[in-house]
């Protein structure tokens, strides 16, 4: 009888570091296609891009007068996000069939918008937890017979309301 290949499943499955690059190099593809669409928006300032410890994120400011705008592209950049991954040949965006974006608990959130998703690189689609993919969540964890990816990580899109926007 066929068995998959399994991988050992960590209890903890959050980033295992130090991620290869060729990982952080498959990520950083899917991210920057939600940064371009971020810096072509015109109202969002000071936009960076990071890497490192607490995943990817993506991060700016703007004024609350342009929130309208800034909350059309910040949209836009999660729906291409989830566009990228799809399109590319091992990164899932974790969830991708439930809500793959949640409120963002980043100490970076001030008060604007912000979100948070996890990326996954599947180098075996034929012992991958589907579940654990599709649905964001696995309910045999450590025990579950199929692959949980290794190489994961949290990507945020922060975009604070500037300073002067705020209430003294």
């Amino acid at each position: 009888m066929w068995k998959p290949e399994r991988e050992r499943a960590s209890k903890k499955p959050e980033m295992s570091f130090p991620l290869p690059i060729e990982a952080w190099s498959r990520f950083a593809q899917v991210v920057m296609v939600g940064r371009v669409v971020l810096a072509q928006c015109e109202f969002i300032t000071g936009l960076r891009s990071s890497e490192g410890e607490q995943g990817c994120m993506l991060s700016g400011a703007f004024h609350a007068r342009h929130l309208e705008a800034v909350h059309a592209a910040f949209l836009h950049a999660m729906q291409v996000i989830v566009e990228a991954a799809d399109e590319s040949a091992d990164v899932y965006v974790m969830g991708y069939d439930n809500k793959p974006w949640a409120p963002s608990k980043s100490p970076v959130l001030h008060r604007g918008l912000g979100v948070t998703a996890k990326l996954a690189v599947v180098t075996n689609e034929h012992a991958a937890c589907w579940d654990l993919l599709g649905h964001g969540s696995c309910k045999y964890g450590a025990a579950c017979r199929w692959t949980h990816p290794i190489w994961q990580v949290p990507v945020n899109i922060i975009l604070n309301i500037t300073e002067e926007d705020l209430p003294r």
